[in-house]
C-alpha cells in the first residue's frame, strides 16, 4: 500500500475538495488522490514528449545500429538489389558454415522451451 503524502491546501481549495467529496459520496482523501494521479500522469506524458522531441533534435544514432544498417545496405548493393541474388548469397553462407545454423528445435531447447 502506498504511503500517504501530507498535503497542505489553502482554505478555499480545501473547502472545494470537501464539497466535491460530499457530492460524490467519497472521502476527501480519495478526491485528492485522484487529482494528484491525473496531474502526475499529465506531467509524465509531457516529460515523455519533451524527451522524445529532444532525442529527435539531437538525432542521436546508436553506433551498432548504424553499422548493421550500413552492412545491410552494402550487402543489398552487392546483390544489385536483386532478392534472388540475396537469397543465393544466404544459402551459400549456410552451406559454407553449417555449424552456425540453429534449428528451431535447438533454439527452443537452448531457451528451455518444450519441443512439441
Amino acid at each position: 500500500m502506498p504511503h500517504p503524502i501530507p498535503i497542505t491546501l489553502p482554505d478555499d481549495l480545501r473547502l472545494a475538495v470537501i464539497e466535491i467529496a460530499r457530492s460524490e459520496g467519497v472521502d476527501a482523501e480519495t478526491v485528492i488522490a485522484e487529482a494528484v494521479r491525473r496531474h502526475v500522469s499529465r506531467e509524465l506524458r509531457a516529460i515523455r514528449k519533451r524527451l522524445i522531441a529532444k532525442a529527435r533534435e539531437e538525432d542521436w544514432e546508436d553506433p551498432i545500429v548504424k553499422e548493421v544498417r550500413e552492412t545491410r545496405a552494402k550487402i543489398w548493393e552487392e546483390c544489385g538489389g536483386d532478392m534472388n541474388k540475396l537469397w543465393e548469397r544466404i544459402k551459400a553462407a549456410e552451406a559454407k558454415h553449417p555449424e552456425r545454423l540453429v534449428t528451431k528445435e535447438e533454439f527452443d531447447r537452448r531457451r528451455g522451451r518444450s519441443v512439441d
